[in-house]
């Protein structure tokens, strides 16, 4: 392409983008013109709706008495004045309660001689009608009363407060079955909720049993016969259940001897609503009136969508309320375990010390002493030894679920450690280990339950030297650092555990492996006792630790 025509190009482009930028003026200046024009007919639209609204159905021009002395009415207004049985008086051929609600407004009107507006309900043969009233002055005698049927604009008030809070039901019937503790209570709140919305007379909700062909009241409001049982068949909510869908019946259709106290309380109109799951009807939501009713082009819509939603909500909190009992039951079963445990572990431990004590005696005395005899009684000893280390490990993880509280005290860790040091010097120059205890110059006072803090050390301490060969090295430091955090760590160059392992090590009676098991022995229980513990009292573990290069675990006394 050419030079020349270069700049020709460009132009075309700037002209184009030009347009382009004219086009989007002018539509966002039709869009803010249409936005203006819809927002200004929305105003007036406004403005008209308040205008008819502030004009009177009727005028009345009465004198200090009562009397009517000219009226002037719209279109209809005569049987508007017919309908109000306003004579001669504004109050003549009204009720006596009404009248004397009227004489009260005209009353507190000329003692404040002020513009008054008032509302009057009135019971007609239509049923209920609102009216307001304007009282106005006109002269010293004379005043203006404005009446305007509110009517229409009450109904459709009324019908969207419904409407709300049917749309409200759901949510309530979710937020009842997440607070109640059982489904009875459950259906109990749900009916208050819905009877009043309903406005039918009596509420039920009945379980189906496919296999007895049977329904059983739960839940009756207001309260009812509960609890009793009747065969579907025949029965008013018969083809409900069959079909699964809604049926409306009239007393007409009820089936004797069945629903004679249906007849007897005086229900004309029956409503049997299926509750289902999977498409598997469970029950039946059974609406009663004393009224011969028919079922409103919404209704039917309204309480299918409800009982659908609520055959949702029962199987959930079904389900609950079965994970709950599985749980109590896992609760007692543990709680049976716990006690079994602790039982038999009392009753291994006592005798268990009497042949520890005899061992003992029997190894002292100096006709045996230098005869197998010593020998096999030394190993009684050990052995025993180590039955009851197993018996104490059991014991210990049943006072865990025992849920008693810590026994706080002060507590000098120095001389904790210490004193725990001297027990395993002994047993850590049988298999050569060098030890290493390396304390803080800083004393360390914590306010805890002592037995449970020696408790974990000693767990520690016993399993850095149950896993770390002859000739080995442990460590037991006590830090504190410049922020004033302490804590304790028990070092050793054991056989360590794999980073794969670690997750698994504070679970109960797990060993990293079966061979570590057989070598080593143990319950497996030590460092899960440590975790429960160090959770008790409110401390931190940590572990690290490499494969057959050691471990170190740490407990974190405060951050």
């Amino acid at each position: 392409m050419s030079d020349d025509k270069i700049p020709d190009i460009k132009a075309f482009l700037q002209a184009v983008d030009l347009a382009y930028q004219e086009s989007d003026q002018d539509r966002e200046m039709v869009e803010r013109a249409l936005d203006l024009t819809s927002k200004e007919l929305l105003q007036r639209n406004q403005n008209q709706q308040h205008l008819l609204n502030a004009i009177p159905d009727l005028c009345l021009r009465l004198n200090s008495n009562g009397k009517i002395l000219d009226w002037n009415g719209q279109t209809g207004a005569q049987f508007f004045w017919q309908k109000l049985v306003l004579n001669d008086s504004f109050v003549s051929g009204l009720a006596f309660q009404e009248q004397s609600e009227l004489q009260q407004h005209l009353a507190d009107f000329l003692i404040a001689q002020e513009p008054l507006i008032r509302t009057l309900k009135l019971e007609t043969e239509h049923g209920l009608e609102l009216y307001e009233l304007r009282f106005s002055p006109l002269t010293k005698a004379q005043l203006l009363l404005m009446v305007r049927n509110q009517t229409d604009d009450y109904l459709r008030q009324q019908e969207r407060e419904q409407q709300n809070r049917k749309l409200l039901s759901f949510y309530l019937m979710a937020e009842v079955m997440m607070t109640s503790a059982s489904l009875k209570e459950s259906y109990t709140r749900i009916l208050d909720e819905l009877l009043p919305l309903s406005q039918f007379d009596t509420l039920q909700i009945a379980h189906y049993d496919s296999d007895q062909d049977s329904l059983s009241i739960q839940v009756s409001n207001p309260v009812q016969t509960v609890g009793s049982t009747i065969s579907v068949r025949n029965s008013p909510a018969e083809k409900s259940i069959r079909l699964g869908q809604t049926c409306m019946y009239s007393i007409d259709n009820f089936q004797e001897p069945l629903h004679q106290d249906h007849r007897d309380a005086g229900y004309l109109s029956f409503v049997c609503i299926p509750l289902k799951q999977a498409d598997q009807v469970i029950g039946v939501l059974n609406l009663l009136s004393r009224k011969r009713r028919s079922l409103s082009a919404d209704f039917v819509p309204w309480m299918n969508s409800l009982a659908h939603y609520l055959g949702l909500l029962i199987e959930r909190k079904q389900v609950e309320l079965d994970l709950v009992y599985s749980k109590q039951q896992a609760e007692v079963a543990n709680q049976v375990k716990s006690q079994f445990l602790a039982t038999m572990s009392h009753e291994l431990r006592t005798p268990l010390n009497s042949i520890l004590g005899f061992a003992m005696v029997l190894s002292r005395d100096a006709a045996i002493a230098n005869t197998n005899s010593k020998v096999y009684l030394e190993r009684i000893h050990s052995n025993g030894q180590h039955l009851l280390s197993l018996i104490n490990d059991i014991l210990n993880v049943t006072s865990l679920d025992s849920d008693q509280s810590p026994d706080m005290t002060n507590v000098n860790v120095q001389d904790l450690l210490r004193q725990i040091v001297k027990e395993y010097r002994p047993l850590m120059q049988s298999k050569h280990l060098d030890f290493n205890l390396d304390f803080s110059d800083q004393p360390v006072v914590l306010t805890t339950d002592q037995e449970k803090l020696e408790q974990i050390v000693r767990n520690l301490l016993s399993n850095a030297v149950k896993f770390t060969p002859d000739s080995g090295t442990i460590w037991l430091r006590l830090i504190v650092s410049a922020g004033q955090s302490a804590w304790i760590e028990v070092e050793d160059t054991g056989i360590g555990i794999s980073p794969a392992n670690q997750t698994q090590v504070f679970e109960s009676f797990y060993q990293v492996e079966s061979t570590y098991a057989r070598r080593f022995g143990g319950t497996g229980l030590g460092l899960t006792l440590c975790a429960e513990l160090c959770a008790t009292l409110g401390f931190q573990i940590k572990l690290e630790s490499k494969s057959e290069q050691g471990t170190c675990v740490r407990i974190f006394f405060s951050e």
